[in-house]
């Protein structure tokens, strides 16, 4: 009848302990599966914004692709430019160099025109009309006039000779003002190029870091909810094993 009673007892207390604490660990199961859930929905949310960023980064990665394919074109032109500018460089000094020469030839026909022409201006026509009246007969008197009109015809071709070759230098000339020009344009233009290229390179640069930096925050934010849920998950089955 005791050992009846005493179990009796027990039952009661258990039955009394069980009521009030059932309820605590079911309502912080329900807490945490509530939790859970929350958790749940904004991993769902936090992979769809993700999943967007990278259709993003993949999209304005297709747009980088297409920079560095300019950028290779762009250095393919510059490339070009160089390449003339030293070409230009190379006719400019050859046409130089030419020029010094001619410049010299001229120099010295020159000295030859003016030193006859001093002669001429010193003793005048009258030279010439006493070389042929000196003459002592009409053969001789012939061949004088002939030498004479050599003399004169070597005159004229020397000054023919003088002004083509002036006419040649200051051709020469103005192809090397042209040159100069055209290279300076080249090089305008490769500045421009490259101020171009250096942009293009700032841009790609700019948008890379924007886009790892947005999704280097997806991908922490979604981590820290995935760990949120994963320590819900051992909460709640360490309530459930405590049941």
């Amino acid at each position: 009848m005791n050992r009846s009673k005493k179990w009796l007892c027990m039952l009661v207390l258990a039955s009394f302990f069980l009521t009030g604490i059932l309820p605590v660990f079911a309502d912080e199961i329900d807490d945490a599966r509530n939790q859970l859930q929350e958790v749940g929905k904004a991993i769902d949310s936090q992979q769809g914004k993700l999943s967007s960023v990278k259709k993003q980064e993949q999209s304005i990665m297709g747009q980088i692709q297409g920079i560095e394919k300019n950028i290779i074109t762009r250095e393919n032109e510059i490339k070009t430019l160089e390449d003339r500018i030293e070409y230009l460089l190379t006719n400019i000094a050859a046409t130089e160099e030419k020029i010094t020469a001619a410049q010299a030839d001229l120099n010295d026909k020159n000295g030859l025109l003016e030193d006859r022409l001093v002669y001429i201006h010193e003793k005048g026509d009258l030279t010439y009309l006493e070389v042929l009246l000196s003459a002592t007969d009409l053969k001789d008197f012939l061949t004088r006039y002939d030498l004479l009109k050599m003399i004169i015809d070597e005159d004229i071709s020397l000054i023919d000779s003088i002004n083509l070759q002036k006419a040649d230098l200051v051709s020469k000339k103005c192809d090397l003002e042209v040159q100069k020009n055209e290279l300076l344009q080249a090089q305008k233009n490769e500045k421009t190029k490259r101020e171009e290229l250096d942009s293009q390179k700032q841009d790609k640069k700019k948008v890379l870091t924007s886009v790892q930096q947005e999704k280097a925050q997806y991908e922490k934010a979604l981590a820290e909810l995935e760990q949120t849920s994963k320590e819900l998950e051992t909460l709640i089955r360490r309530i459930q094993a405590g049941t």
